[in-house]
Formats: structure tokens, C-alpha cells, sequence
């Protein structure tokens, strides 16, 4: 994987790996000698555990195949049998549940983790662009969204269709209206403010705020128009708590509303030169919705890092992410764009005109490492007789410090105008990274330890790096309970990953005789209990 090396800390590097760390990594006050000879240690102490439970993995599974090519046991294999999960159990393949489930004891963890149900993106680290796309993904515009696809249209007649040309077809965006009208009467409900009867926001043709109330003008009423005491509205919020703030134009008008509903927020946007050319009645021109609340910046399966350089450019994104100055220039449509991570979105609290209302603008970002199995030539121990070292120690390593930058920012201070001066990451001071290919509670353990011995090798306080399992592997799923317990302090979540999981299943009974096709596969027992066990524990 590498070829020129630099010899420091004890350690051979691949120079590119050792110039990206000296140059970009490392801060000011950090010393490269002492960074790899840290380490080393870790190489020291962790490499020989990381090889004895490949091992293992090989010698169970060599119990496994054994047991499944014996005639006497292939019926027990194919039902489960109780004689199968004893076996199973026996050999250590399966955790017994000896002692009882405990609570998880994760502090702190930021609200989109924690409480909040939203989308979760996975991209490839070594694309910028990609990166940034999902970084931004947490505010979208719903008329776009809906426009742009099938959504509302999913079979449109000739006159729905979007032209060749690119123009915008105002009977296509009229159906998209009255999708986006129906979500809101949904979501927000008005009612009539003089008999509190229901009203559609279809009715309106101006928007009002007024008195910590946001309402709707019907055009029969006072108010018309948007602004900020614009009158009396035909139209009030059912629930008026759902109103969180507002925007103004540089004219003084209102030129956008937040909305809350199960902590996400939709933000409705006027302008009515916009919305009129548009073909719609009011001066709402757009509707922002959020989107996705996490991404995973994915050092593995999603990207293909061949060498040295190939993985230092994904290290390189990550560390720009973490930084807050990653930058994409690329041409589109016959124009050079740049693109950055968005800036928090700030407006004026309903009532509270010297306290905003800050929305983070970002999807919380974990990145994912690769699993315990995979060795790299990026680094070498000569002297411990290491040409090549678990290539996850390396990203922990790098995930770790540079999410330090975003660590080290303090909490995000304001401007006279209230927009945010730091693009925080984690406002919870937590660094999120998810784990692959476990094999069972033993691998878990493992990690855990690799996470304390990063937190002391990078001066971070205990439990500061947050854990996300993959429950991909037979021994995982068999054993979740357990797994769950080897990182109670440090577990965020548990994601299912099909794909892997149906690949595991396969190699793991290989001698069993021959598997099932992919749709005779999806209807399998063991795929309903791999579902069902996740969501139980």
C-alpha cells in the first residue's frame, strides 16, 4: 500500500500518512515524535488482542463448519433447534444471558441522537463534495424536493412533465402547491380566529405576525400583506406553541416563520415577486424543511482507498469537516461553484426578541472506521516485527484528533445579530464513530478499550468518544444484549446493515449445504429475528 517511509516515534509512516499528519493534523502545540510514540504504545498493547480474536473468529468457525457438516446436525441447523443455540453457546459463538440487561449510561449526547427521529445519511469521505451535500442536507426545500421528482407526479400527463428546456411548468408546480398546502394543514393547523373553525392555508393570500401570533390573511379579513402587525389574521396556528420565530426582510417585512413540530422545524419563506412568478396566490414562495439530522462520513464500505493516498484524502476530508473550512470548487452548468458548510440559521424568538432562536445548520456528523479485520502497510512496528498494523487503530487515530478541532471550539459565541461565529459539530463536546464487523461482546470490549487508551493518549476526558455499533455480523446479533452492555457508557446507537448481515449469514453456514436465492432469502426466519432481536434490544 505504501512505499517511501519516515521513521519517527519508533514507527515507520507511509510519508504521505506522516506529512499529512505534521502539516494538517497536528495543532501548533503538538509534537510529532511524541504523537507516534503514544501510538506505538497503543500498537504495543492493543495489535496482539486485535490478532488472538481474529483468531478466534477463525477457530469458531471452524467449530461451526465442522457441526454443520455432520449429517446428524443438518436438521437442527435448518430449524434452530434448541440442540443448535446450545451448541452455539457452548463453543462461546453465543453469549448466554446470565445477567440481566442495564440501562445505557451515555453523557452527553447531542439532541439528534439522543431525542430527536429524523433521516440519517451515509457518504463517501473521499469526495468533498459528497461530504458536503450530506453535511447541508439538514435543511431542504420541500417545493424543490417535490418539483424535481415523482413524488406528487408520478405518472404526469404531457402537460405535467418538466420541460427539456429546464422552464418552469406552472401546472406541475401547482399540484406541488397543493401537496405542500395539505402538509401544512397536517402538521400546523389553522383555525378561523373568530370561530376557531379549521382553515387552509390554500385560503391565504398574506401572512401575518403579530403579538407572538403567526396567522393567515384571507384577503376578507384586515390583515393583508406580510409583516409584523400587518392587522387582524383570518387565520391563527391551532396550537400557537408551534410558532418559534421569524425573520425580516431588509424592507421590514417578515421574510420567514419557523415552525416546530416534534422538535423539527419547518420554515416557511415570503417573497412574493418570487412566489407570483411561480404561479401561486400568496407570498409564500418556499418551504424549508429539516432533513436529514445525522450523516455518517464513511472511511469504509462506501469508499475504495486503495493506498496511502487514496486513505489520506479521506483523513483529509474528515479533518476539514471537524475544521469547518472544507471546500468544494467545481463547474456546474458552465459556472465555477464553491461550496462550504452552512452557517447556523438564526432568527428572532417569538416574544423574546433578545434571546434568537439558533437552529443548527448542519447534519450532526459520526464517521465510520473500518473493521478490526482490515491490516494496512500505512504504518509499521520493525521492532516489533509489524509490517502491517490493524488499519482501524489508524483511523481511530485520525478520527479522534481531528475531531478535536471541533472539540477545542468554544461554545458558539454570537454576533450583535445573533449569527453564529464557530460551525460546531457536536454542541454536546461528543465525537461520534461508528464501529463495523464486530464479532460478538469479546470485539466489542476490545474497542472499548482502544477508545479509553485514544481518550488518554489525546488528553480527552473518559467516554468522549461515542461508540455506534453495527449489528451486521451473526455473533453480534446473537449476542446484542451483551454487545449493548461492553459500551453502556458509550453507546449512542445500534444500526442494522442487511446487506452485511445476509453476506455473514451465508459464510457463516457455508457447510451447511446450499443458501437461498435473494428472494426466497427475504423471507427467511433468521432475517424477521435479525430484525426483531435488534429492535427488542
Amino acid at each position: 500500500m505504501a512505499s517511501a517511509y519516515v521513521t519517527i516515534g519508533g514507527l515507520q509512516v507511509a510519508a504521505p500518512l506522516a506529512t499529512f499528519v505534521e502539516e494538517e493534523l497536528l495543532g501548533a502545540a503538538d509534537d510529532a515524535q511524541a504523537f507516534w510514540e503514544a501510538f506505538r504504545g497503543l500498537i504495543e498493547e492493543a495489535a496482539p488482542q486485535n490478532a488472538a480474536l481474529l483468531q478466534q473468529r477463525k477457530a469458531l468457525q471452524a467449530l461451526v463448519d465442522e457441526y454443520h457438516e455432520d449429517v446428524e446436525h443438518q436438521e437442527d441447523v435448518r430449524v434452530g433447534s434448541a440442540a443448535y443455540r446450545a451448541f452455539l453457546q457452548e463453543i462461546g459463538y453465543a453469549a448466554g444471558s446470565s445477567s440481566p440487561p442495564q440501562q445505557l449510561a451515555t453523557e452527553p449526547v447531542d439532541a439528534e441522537v439522543r431525542s430527536v427521529a429524523g433521516v440519517q445519511l451515509v457518504v463517501p469521505c473521499d469526495n468533498p463534495r459528497y461530504a458536503l451535500n450530506a453535511a447541508n442536507a439538514r435543511w431542504l426545500s420541500l417545493l424543490d424536493a417535490l418539483y424535481g421528482t415523482d413524488a406528487v407526479v408520478p405518472h404526469p400527463a404531457a402537460t405535467e412533465r418538466i420541460p427539456e428546456d429546464g422552464s418552469y411548468n406552472p401546472v406541475r408546480g401547482a399540484k406541488v402547491m397543493d401537496f405542500v398546502f395539505s402538509f401544512l394543514d397536517s402538521f400546523f393547523p389553522l383555525v378561523s380566529s373568530g370561530t376557531e373553525a379549521p382553515i387552509s392555508y390554500r385560503r391565504a393570500v398574506g401572512f401575518t405576525v403579530e403579538k407572538e401570533v403567526f396567522g393567515i390573511s384571507d384577503g376578507e379579513g384586515e390583515g393583508e400583506g406580510v409583516g409584523e402587525g400587518e392587522g387582524t389574521p383570518s387565520g391563527v396556528l391551532a396550537n400557537p406553541s408551534q410558532f418559534k420565530g421569524f425573520a425580516m426582510s431588509e424592507a421590514g417585512e417578515v421574510s420567514q416563520v419557523v415552525l416546530e413540530y416534534h422538535d423539527l422545524h419547518v420554515i416557511l419563506c415570503f417573497d412574493a415577486d418570487k412566489a407570483r412568478s411561480l404561479g401561486f396566490d400568496s407570498s409564500l414562495a418556499d418551504v424549508i424543511v429539516e432533513s436529514a439530522l445525522t450523516a455518517i462520513c464513511d472511511f469504509e464500505d462506501s469508499v475504495a482507498a486503495v493506498d496511502v493516498h487514496d486513505k489520506v484524502n479521506v483523513y483529509r476530508t474528515w479533518l476539514g469537516l471537524m475544521k469547518g473550512d472544507l471546500t468544494a470548487t467545481f463547474a456546474k452548468k458552465g459556472a465555477t461553484v464553491q461550496r462550504r458548510l452552512k452557517a447556523d440559521k438564526v432568527f428572532t424568538r417569538t416574544g423574546h426578541a433578545d434571546d434568537p432562536v439558533v437552529l443548527h445548520g448542519r447534519a450532526l456528523l459520526m464517521c465510520r472506521n473500518v473493521g478490526m479485520q482490515m491490516y494496512t502497510d500505512m504504518v509499521k512496528h520493525p521492532a516489533a516485527d509489524l509490517d502491517a498494523i490493524p488499519e482501524a487503530f489508524v483511523d481511530l487515530l485520525v478520527s479522534a484528533k481531528a475531531a478535536q478541532y471541533d472539540l477545542q471550539k468554544a461554545d458558539a459565541q454570537q454576533t450583535a445579530k445573533g449569527s453564529s461565529r464557530l460551525l460546531r459539530n457536536s454542541r454536546m463536546g461528543s465525537v461520534y464513530i461508528v464501529k463495523p464487523k464486530m464479532h460478538g461482546p469479546a470485539e466489542v470490549a476490545f474497542n472499548n478499550m482502544l477508545f479509553n487508551a485514544m481518550e488518554d493518549m489525546l488528553g480527552l476526558k473518559r467516554n468522549t468518544l461515542k461508540m455506534g455499533v453495527m449489528d451486521e455480523e451473526r455473533r453480534t446479533s446473537l449476542s446484542l444484549v451483551s454487545c449493548m452492555h461492553e459500551v453502556r457508557e458509550r453507546l449512542v446507537f445500534i444500526n442494522t446493515g442487511f446487506l452485511d448481515r445476509t453476506g455473514d449469514e451465508i459464510h457463516t453456514a457455508m457447510k451447511a449445504g446450499p443458501v437461498y436465492g435473494k428472494r426466497q432469502m427475504k423471507s427467511q426466519a433468521w432475517l424477521k429475528a435479525y430484525e426483531d432481536g435488534n429492535v427488542d434490544a
